[in-house]
């Protein structure tokens, strides 16, 4: 009966351990990088980036920066 609840706790721990990694935020980024060519000295340029999140938890972006 012992090893029975030993057994029966390992499997529920297992069980809740892989429901809880489900539960995460997952970023997907259509394009990591974007070429702008030949650009004029003084000519305001942009780009958007499509981030989107595919996972079940919020997704917190915090800093960004250009490099």
């Amino acid at each position: 009966m012992k090893n029975c609840l030993t057994i029966l706790s390992l499997l529920l721990t297992l069980t809740v351990t892989v429901l809880a990694q489900d539960k995460a935020p997952k970023l997907v980024i259509e394009s990591l990088e974007h070429n702008f060519g030949k650009v004029k000295e003084g000519q305001k340029i942009s780009h958007t980036f499509q981030l989107k999140n595919e996972g079940t938890a919020d997704l917190l972006i915090e800093d960004v920066a250009p490099s």
